[in-house]
């Protein structure tokens, strides 16, 4: 099942960006960038961001893990492009295309 939550305020470079979130496969991800639909009623994440859980271990559900993106640095690189930095690899899984989406703000109005 997937949700469309809220956003979460992040570090990113020199500057704290609002990023939203959702809720896929069980876990919370970062949702930084959005292709609307042509009707302009539907939008999905071009790329889900999360952290990586640790071998063996499953994923922790919920809002609260997203927090660790508070201490670990993220780059507008890694939001943007999906690119991620070397001392990130072990830390930070992406997830591009992901097969969901949400109705746009107009269209719950």
């Amino acid at each position: 099942m997937s949700r469309l939550r809220q956003s979460i305020k992040l570090p990113v470079g020199n500057a704290v960006l609002s990023v939203e979130w959702v809720t896929y496969d069980d876990r919370a991800w970062l949702a930084p960038l959005w292709i609307v639909s042509p009707d302009g009623k539907t939008r999905r994440p071009v790329r889900l961001i999360a952290p990586r859980p640790a071998p063996g271990i499953k994923p922790i559900p919920g809002p609260e893990i997203l927090k660790i993106f508070a201490q670990i640095p993220l780059s507008q690189a890694l939001l943007e492009q999906g690119e991620i930095p070397p001392e990130l690899g072990q830390l930070v899984e992406v997830l591009e295309a992901p097969d969901i989406s949400f109705p746009t703000p107009e269209a719950l109005n």
